[in-house]
């Protein structure tokens, strides 16, 4: 692998008191390939929440990639209360990776043209507005998993005569064409 020049690297990884960082990342990985130029990365670290933990802000995690400056990161972190877990996501971007999983209420907006595969959980309920962004997000998904087990706080109704629903327009996935629901509440179906 020394002589590797473009690396596209996807890392789902449980860890125990941290996540992995620019340090890990430089030291078992830049720092091993002397000839890469290319780096592309998503690294989705899952910690386990115990009680007196002191939990890392965003700020805490961006800073740690620093010396990253000239590439675009995106990272923010999810605490999952009912789990007792943590995860947090750290890519680069634009990303070139055809997945992209546990997307949660907040992913940040932007557009992934790449990816075909998309799987969503939170703890917290998935409503009209988020579907909407992840439509945008992803113009060509072909295959979402979803994961929710709240219902929505202003589910959609053709029945319904509240107005607040009559302003809610129908969603369309141009290219979906294999939808998994997975541990999701009635007003998901």
């Amino acid at each position: 692998m020394l002589n590797l020049e473009e690396l596209d690297l996807y890392i789902p990884v449980k860890v125990d008191k941290t996540f992995i960082d620019e340090n890990d990342l430089k030291k078992n990985i830049i720092d091993r390939m002397p000839r890469l130029n290319q780096f592309r990365f998503y690294i989705r670290s899952i910690m386990n929440i115990h009680s007196g933990m002191d939990l890392p802000s965003i700020e805490d995690i961006q800073y740690r990639f620093i010396e990253f400056a000239n590439n675009n990161i995106i990272s923010y972190v999810d605490y999952f209360p009912e789990a007792k877990q943590s995860r947090y996501h750290i890519y680069s971007y634009p990303s070139f990776m055809p997945y992209y999983s546990d997307i949660t209420n907040n992913f940040p907006n932007r557009l992934f043209t790449y990816v075909r595969v998309v799987s969503l959980y939170d703890e917290h309920p998935f409503d009209h507005e988020f579907f909407l962004r992840i439509q945008k997000s992803f113009p060509f998904m072909e295959k979402l998993n979803l994961i929710n087990q709240k219902p929505q706080n202003h589910k959609q109704s053709y029945e319904s005569n509240n107005n607040n629903n009559q302003n809610l327009s129908i969603i369309e996935y141009s290219f979906l064409s294999n939808l998994g629901i997975i541990h999701v509440h009635d007003d998901y179906i």
